[in-house]
């Protein structure tokens, strides 16, 4: 029994010792500015798409056409400091999925987070501040899409427009029919 003991003991010995080690320095630099905003979303983020029946994806719909069926909601910006001292002249509101990843197959469908909800079905939005150029919020390849010529006026406070609606995320498969619920991060850049 002690030559046991001592097996384990000189075993678990071996185990803690590292095997090799090696050391570096890292040096850190960043520069910190006053250079915020404060945004809100309207109905504290709740975005309701209500109930579609499975007929609503049966168009062969994309990604990039706005159609009906969705809701709208408005996003709050106010307070923005300048940069360096200049006045920002642009802003870009990026959306981007809580859980870090598109739905599969496409870079502008927000997943589908529900658990056991519906199967092949995500959330896509779109910039509707400007009826005459409404387009989805992300670019093909997930970079964002939504940037907006601003004046002081406007990164003091303003309210851009946005509509989510559900969307077929693989146009040969087949739905399933459950809950729809994407969690996105909004963020607000301006320069």
């Amino acid at each position: 029994m002690s030559k046991l003991l001592y097996g384990i003991a000189v075993l678990g010995l071996g185990l803690l010792a590292p095997l090799s080690q090696a050391d570096t320095d890292v040096e850190i630099k960043a520069n910190i500015v006053n250079t915020s905003c404060q945004i809100s979303v309207d109905n504290n983020g709740l975005v309701d798409l209500g109930t579609q029946g499975l007929d609503y994806f049966a168009r062969d719909i994309t990604a990039e056409d706005f159609y009906q069926g969705g809701s709208s909601f408005y996003i709050h910006i106010k307070e923005c400091m300048p940069v360096s001292g200049r006045e920002p002249s642009k802003l870009t509101v990026h959306f981007s999925p809580l859980s870090g990843s598109f739905a599969v197959g496409s870079a502008q469908i927000f997943a589908n987070d529900a658990v056991d909800g519906a199967k092949n079905v995500g959330v896509v939005i779109f910039s509707v501040n400007d009826a005459n150029n409404v387009f989805n919020v992300i670019n093909t390849d997930g970079t964002p899409r939504s940037r907006y010529d601003v004046t002081a006026a406007d990164y003091a406070d303003s309210r851009y427009t946005f509509y989510a609606r559900m969307q077929k995320i693989q146009s040969g498969q087949s739905i399933v029919s459950g809950a729809v619920k994407s969690s996105v991060l909004v963020s607000v850049y301006y320069e």
